[in-house]
């Protein structure tokens, strides 16, 4: 018999060995793909099963322990499947991974079934590596989206230990977190120079109107442990950063101040703030330029009480740009 050529079972096949006639190679075809229909008829319903529960567990809140084990079976099930339908491999490991928080589980299963060209497979293979705290490979996988980030940063262990029980933590997530670092640790650690401006609270939505792709408020006082299993603030390497909302300042400035990193992704600039009895107070800036503009178009707008009327004359007063260019309020950076 010639090797990966399909051969009749020897049931098939006369004691005379004489040839089967057509009627019976038509059968024996029709027998193969009525097996193949079935295969694939199964791993349809496994998919769809697959499917259904990995949504209810995605879409709960706290999934109950019904739910979660009716997605262990269903990813079983599927599992028996393995091998000839890749998205179904990836729905496999995902759930593993990444619902039923087995991070390593599903970080293996991901790449021992690889499918690198599915945005599917990309998404979960992330998420898995961080859950699994499988840095390297994380790392590989972020670089073929042209994403760097800082391995060393302390908000990165922080974010592989909350990944590992919380589900809406993710590889995103520390992407974010990352950049909102790199923007407040990128700042110089000397050159500041005085300003004097109340905050408006205006000033964010202002910095959005100018252009700000990015907007991060970071505490200056390391006080957080990045290894409490609590805390839930991140952790650069200058500062740390709210989780609850880093574009937003607490109802009380702490004594040492906190710092505004703004970027368009071009230009980046920084403000050093500082309580008083009015609020927030500008203090000083490495930018103060730019941070001047900044503060100056709050100002502006909440005189004209901040309606889009005002939005638009804050828009054509100082352009939708960081940096003042020729023509914006007459070169100077205000008016």
């Amino acid at each position: 018999m010639l090797p990966g050529v399909l051969h009749p079972p020897e049931s098939f096949v006369s004691r005379s060995s004489s040839p089967l006639s057509l009627a019976a190679v038509l059968a024996l075809v029709a027998g193969l793909s009525a097996c193949t229909d079935h295969e694939a008829e199964r791993r349809t319903a496994a998919r769809d099963a697959l499917q259904a529960a990995a949504d209810t567990v995605r879409q709960a809140e706290q999934p109950t322990e019904a739910q979660l084990t009716a997605l262990a079976e269903a990813a079983r099930q599927a599992a028996l499947l393995q091998g000839h339908d890749p998205a179904l491999d990836t729905l496999v490991g995902d759930a593993q991974a990444n619902l039923l928080l087995r991070g390593k589980e599903g970080a293996d299963w991901l790449k021992a079934h690889p499918a690198p060209d599915d945005p599917e497979w990309q998404r979960a293979a992330r998420d898995a590596a961080l859950r699994a705290g499988d840095l390297a490979w994380l790392d590989e996988l972020l670089q073929a989206r042209d994403i760097r980030i800082d391995l060393d940063l302390p908000a990165v262990e922080q974010t592989v230990r909350l990944a590992k029980r919380d589900r809406a933590i993710d590889a995103d997530t520390l992407v974010q977190v990352a950049a909102d670092c790199a923007l407040l640790d990128a700042r110089p650690p000397s050159g500041r120079r005085q300003i004097d401006y109340p905050v408006r609270p205006t000033f964010f939505r202002a910095l959005e109107l100018l252009g700000a792709s990015r907007v991060v408020v970071g505490n200056v006082a390391l006080v957080r442990n990045p290894r409490t299993g609590a805390d839930r603030h991140w952790q650069c390497h200058s500062a740390f950063i709210s989780a609850d909302d880093p574009t937003t300042f607490p109802d009380g400035i702490p004594a040492r101040g906190m710092v505004v990193g703004v970027t368009d992704g071009l230009v980046r600039g920084w403000i050093d703030i500082e309580g008083s009895s009015a609020g927030p107070w500008a203090r000083s800036s490495h930018t103060p330029e730019l941070a001047e503009r900044w503060l100056l178009a709050a100002e502006y707008l909440e005189e004209l009480g901040g309606t889009p009327a005002a939005e638009a004359a804050v828009v054509e007063r100082y352009g939708n740009t960081l940096k003042a260019t020729t023509g914006a309020e007459g070169g100077t950076g205000s008016e």
